[in-house]
């Protein structure tokens, strides 16, 4: 039992871990579009 309550934790860990990761890009992702210029934005279309 405490192996298998061990192994959940690391997977809860690694679950958080990755979804703070995803939220932290997206963050990135969205500061570096508002940094751009909006012609730059316009342009890709």
């Amino acid at each position: 039992m405490p192996q298998t309550t061990k192994t959940s934790t690391t997977c809860n860990i690694i679950r958080i871990t990755l979804l703070l990761h995803q939220e932290s890009v997206v963050f990135c992702e969205i500061s570096s579009r508002l940094s751009q210029p909006k012609n730059n934005i316009q342009a890709q279309k």
